[in-house]
């Protein structure tokens, strides 16, 4: 069985010009010996996930961010392939 964990990474949307907390989702090694290494599988923009919920389920804190031209954002591809999950850097 699969454990994951979420990394956030705090950019600035290219095409909004306002920070945002992307949600890079990441799964544990399976491996013995490696714990604590979690490979990346992808990630999500917050402003694109509230434009894909119903309108009664949106975040207020979106919602003068109706769309999104450069989706996929290459932000998205600027994480860390495997991490340290205790340091949320690069394992050494």
């Amino acid at each position: 069985m699969a454990f994951y964990t979420i990394h956030h990474r705090f950019v600035e949307c290219p095409f909004w010009k306002t920070e945002v907390a992307l949600e890079g989702k990441y799964y544990y090694s399976e491996e013995p010996g490696h714990e604590y290494e979690a490979y990346f599988s992808n990630a999500q923009c917050p402003i694109i996930r509230n434009i894909r919920l119903p309108e009664h389920k949106r975040d207020d804190r979106y919602k003068y961010y109706p769309l999104c031209h450069l989706h996929p954002c290459a932000e998205l591809h600027n994480f860390e392939p495997l991490i340290d999950v205790r340091t949320g850097q690069p394992p050494k």
